[in-house]
């Protein structure tokens, strides 16, 4: 059965296969250790790993553009956008882990807003951490909430 749009940008337009990949990645492999764990020659390791940051921008890119944010950096080893929402007139983070899917933060006045569809589940992705620290209000002033059903 195919995968709806929603699951498609959801899972950052990846098969299984390549979040096996990613996930090893994020794990802090190497592309010769992820060859060797996963059975494959390092040229098919290089080759999925094209293939993944090309689709990791565009779900990156395709949620900034669908938030109409301007687009400040990416990160696509870490899954990661920086961006400024002009409606919002603040800065935002798109994020992508296999855990949690694509997300979409907002640095607010008084707080760091979460778009997305189920509640904040425990991230263990240094590059989302890492990521969401660029945009994160000072330590004790603010505290992310989930504005999502």
């Amino acid at each position: 059965m195919p995968r709806s749009g929603y699951a498609l940008i959801r899972s950052g337009y990846l098969t299984p296969k390549q979040l096996t990949f990613w996930s090893l990645r994020r794990q802090g492999l190497t592309q010769a250790e992820v060859s060797r764990k996963v059975g494959v020659t390092p040229q098919t390791t290089n080759k999925t790993f094209n293939a993944i940051d090309a689709k990791i921008y565009r779900a990156l890119t395709d949620t900034a553009q669908l938030h109409r944010l301007d687009i400040r950096r990416i990160g696509l080893e870490e899954g990661f956008l920086l961006g400024y929402s002009p409606t919002w007139k603040t800065d935002a983070l798109v994020t992508f882990s296999v855990a949690n899917g694509v997300q979409v933060w907002y640095k607010g006045e008084r707080l760091l807003r979460v778009h997305k569809t189920r509640e904040l589940q425990t991230d263990s992705h240094k590059g989302e951490r890492r990521a969401r620290n660029l945009i994160a209000p000072r330590q004790g002033q603010d505290k992310p909430i989930s504005t999502g059903g």
